[in-house]
């Protein structure tokens, strides 16, 4: 069948043809239409398969393994495991220590760090980056150590600086001289103290050690005067004897 010549490609050319045959035939010829045609998604992931295993609370896992020269047994077909994937997990830890107790208790220790720190602030480079931290940290003990009643400014850097020991004030002591009235013993008849008389009053003095004893007793059977020094702070603590004439 032939089309006229100004039929092109995409436009639709309709004709009749007269035949002996009663029909008529209708021949069209139209551009065929553009189909869009989507890729199939991708299958799913396969699920993790693994061996034959006992499965713990805590989330662990043992292989079946048989011992050595026994029966083999058949091992079991892999089991499907869905593994849940945990986003949370410890980066780090710290501790916080707080010491209770008292001021002369603490200042020895923090001295002795304080004086560790400036020795190792002389042996580092200031371009260390490390550098302006340690000067910050030495700061902060030198403000504890005077806060505790030290002086920062008179710890050295060393490593070897051992702070002195705080002197405790010295409580005078007492002294009671006079006359042994009684000695004293107890129910098994080991020596428990003795009495003096200064005339004005009585002192009554405990002691268990043997030679106050035997120096009591001497001055009772001779009638010496005994003189006895306590503590100023703890009046009950002998702290020497002497025998006047």
């Amino acid at each position: 069948m032939s089309f006229p010549d100004s039929t092109t490609t995409g436009r639709s050319a309709d004709s009749l043809r007269a035949s002996s045959a009663p029909a008529i035939r209708r021949a069209a010829s139209r551009a065929a239409p553009y189909v869009m045609v989507r890729q199939p998604p991708p299958p799913p992931a396969p699920k993790l398969q693994t061996a034959a295993a006992i499965f713990h609370p805590d989330g662990t896992t043992a292989q079946l393994r048989t011992a050595k020269g026994g029966p083999k047994h058949r091992r079991a077909p892999p089991t499907e495991v869905e593994r849940i994937t945990q986003w949370r997990y410890v980066v780090g830890t710290f501790q916080i220590r707080i010491p209770v107790t008292t001021g002369d208790r603490i200042l020895p220790s923090e001295e002795t760090t304080l004086a560790i720190m400036k020795w190792r602030l002389e042996q580092m480079s200031p371009s260390n980056r490390w550098y302006p931290v340690l000067v910050r940290y030495i700061k902060y003990l030198s403000d504890r150590v005077d806060g505790l009643g030290g002086n920062s400014g008179a710890v050295p850097p060393s490593l070897t600086f051992v702070p002195p020991l705080p002197l405790h004030p010295h409580q005078p002591e007492r002294e009671h001289c006079g006359k042994v009235c009684e000695v004293l013993f107890d129910c098994h008849g080991e020596f428990a103290g003795f009495v003096l008389d200064d005339c004005c009053e009585r002192h009554v003095f405990h002691s268990r050690a043997r030679s106050i004893g035997d120096l009591a007793l001497e001055a009772c059977r001779y009638g010496l005067t005994l003189c006895v020094w306590v503590d100023g702070k703890d009046g009950e603590r002998i702290c020497k004897l002497a025998i006047k004439a």
